[in-house]
């Protein structure tokens, strides 16, 4: 079964795509400086928020 993961992106969905991922007990959130600096420098900055953390949903939901 899918399951859907929360996520937050920043730059041109043209640009090069960068996937940041947390750590445990983090969320997508960690990243937004560092995705303003990818933005900036052309990139697609994509975060995701792992199962169970930020905006996703927990395993067990």
């Amino acid at each position: 079964m899918p399951v859907a993961l929360g996520h937050r992106t920043t730059g041109s969905p043209n640009g090069l795509p960068v996937v940041l991922l947390h750590a445990l007990g983090e969320d997508a959130t960690t990243w937004d400086r560092f995705a303003a600096e990818l933005a900036a420098a052309g990139r697609h900055a994509i975060a995701l928020d792992l199962r169970g953390h930020g905006t996703s949903p927990h395993p067990g939901d």
